[in-house]
């Protein structure tokens, strides 16, 4: 399927998507899977994440390892919708494939809008913990995706 052409329909997945996850793998063929909710696609074909938690994903990219990236809606109503009708009006997730560039310094305006996802949690106590010192970020190129199925009831998805 063509990437560039269901690009649109991909982002629209991950904006739905508050936690992805990030799959790498070690020099050794070790798999590792991590939970980032930083992830930001770009118009086209790129993206980003913060990297500050991630340590062997982090480990494994530096080393040359791709990324796979999946994100899928878990909205209560996206999903009950899907069950009352038996059949998911948008995609109910994607996989991403591509590589992930070296770590850099965020920009001002890249941070900003990361911590304007999560601003609803100022004042608590774990935001200053957790998202203090979020800074360096690597910028991710796709080559291609997979759709995440579930068998009938995701049957006219993602058309060629």
């Amino acid at each position: 399927m063509d990437i560039e052409k269901h690009w649109p329909e991909i982002r629209s997945v991950f904006a739905s998507s508050k936690m992805c996850t990030v799959a790498t793998v070690s020099p050794e063929g070790v798999p590792n899977i991590a939970p980032v909710g930083s992830v930001h696609l770009n118009e086209d074909l790129t993206g980003l994440f913060f990297d500050l938690y991630t340590v062997r994903t982090s480990e494994n990219i530096e080393a040359g390892s791709k990324v796979c990236i999946m994100a899928c809606d878990m909205r209560p109503a996206t999903w009950l919708s899907a069950m009352l009708s038996g059949s998911y009006k948008t995609p109910p997730g994607v996989r991403i494939i591509g590589v992930a560039g070296d770590k850099r310094q965020a920009t001002k305006k890249e941070r900003e809008k990361f911590l304007n996802r999560v601003r609803i949690f100022r004042g608590f106590k774990g935001y200053d913990l957790v998202w203090k010192n979020f800074g360096q970020v690597r910028d991710l190129k796709f080559h291609t995706f997979e759709p995440v199925m579930f068998g009938p009831i995701t049957q006219g998805l993602w058309r060629k």
